[in-house]
């Protein structure tokens, strides 16, 4: 049984349930891994409580002493602390470990850990971006405290892998296995193409709540308004809720030109139906238009809380690839693939 050190920085509900996972996964009979967990968070708080569900072993107070024994690093913190969690761990990782990088977003990441990582062959630590969708069942679970932490987060889910194009196979296989052994279905992408997606379905909620709160404040009548919310309002507005500003602001900056794309979209449809609105008497269109979105998510949620898709969702080969843990940790260091990560 290999010996794996994990470090887990961020520990809110998904870093919590990451150190769950692979605590339910040891006590598997079949389990081929042992992994010793360190964390790190800002908040003592979060740290108590991931100490007190058994997600972690230990702690550290500062992100470079989490890492310093760590092969596997896993950042989970708020987006806007992850331009300087990798200045802070650059230095201290140790050769062969691997960054897996849960932020909302790709391609700044990669480029955050191209600046911070050590590059040098006998001292190299490498980074893939990953991006667990949560199990079917916490579909509608809006929140995100480390009291929400469960070992089935990411179970009957996608795992979706989206490393740089020069990102050493082992290190890709290595999270690979990781996803697998978290409960997820492993499938990958790339890193543009899955920022593009996040717009939509992460930047552009925020935005409209965002747009959606200060349109209210500004109108006249919100003394009026704010008397009247209820759960409709409220569910629009949980990313204010739940998300830091900073994070908020990271998330539509540095992804601000998919998101104006999806905006644009958004923008065209809405003065659909606005001119609906204020044209059509009868409601006709208006009405086909709401019947039409009513079914046709009522068939999504049918296949997305089944987690059953048109296509198959993972494109990777289902063995032991995790065996590679041995070449990656104990000896033999990844190379740089000359055709790019595999895909």
């Amino acid at each position: 049984m290999a010996d794996v050190n994990v470090t887990i920085l961020g520990l809110e509900r998904a870093g919590a349930s990451f150190g769950l996972a692979l605590k339910r996964y040891m006590a598997q009979k079949e389990a081929s891994h042992r992994f010793t967990i360190v964390g790190h968070d800002r908040r003592s708080f979060n740290v108590k409580e991931a100490k007190r569900l058994g997600a972690i072993d230990s702690s550290a107070s500062n992100p470079a002493d989490a890492v310093a024994n760590a092969h596997i690093v896993l950042l989970a913190a708020h987006y806007n602390q992850t331009p300087d969690l990798y200045q802070a761990i650059g230095p201290a990782l140790k050769p062969g470990a691997v960054v897996l990088d849960a932020s909302p977003l790709k391609e700044p990441s990669i480029g955050w850990a191209a600046e911070a990582l050590p590059a040098e062959a006998d001292i190299a630590a490498y980074m893939v971006g990953i991006a667990p969708m949560l199990n079917p069942a916490m579909l509608y679970d809006l929140h995100t405290e480390v009291e929400g932490a469960r070992p089935d987060l990411f179970d009957n889910s996608l795992f979706i892998l989206a490393p740089a194009a020069d990102c050493p196979a082992e290190a890709v296989d290595l999270a690979a296995e990781f996803g697998r052994i978290v409960g997820g279905q492993v499938r990958f992408m790339d890193p543009g193409e899955y920022d593009g997606l996040a717009a939509a379905m992460e930047g552009l909620p925020v935005t409209l709540a965002v747009a959606l709160f200060t349109t209210f404040l500004r109108s006249r009548g919100w003394d009026d308004l704010q008397r009247q919310a209820n759960p409709s309002f409220s569910a629009l507005m949980a990313p204010l809720r739940y998300q830091h500003p900073e994070s908020i602001w990271g998330l539509l900056q540095h992804n601000r030109k998919n998101v104006a794309r999806r905006l644009t979209d958004l923008i065209d449809t809405l003065e659909q139906l606005r001119d609906s609105l204020e044209s059509d008497e009868e409601g006709l269109a208006l009405e086909a238009v709401v019947v039409e979105a009513a079914g046709k998510y009522e068939e999504w949620e049918g296949r997305r809380l089944a987690n059953r898709f048109e296509r198959e969702e993972s494109d990777m080969p289902q063995g032991n690839v995790f065996s590679s843990m041995s070449g990656m940790f104990f000896g033999r260091r990844p190379k740089k693939s000359e055709g790019g990560a595999k895909k």
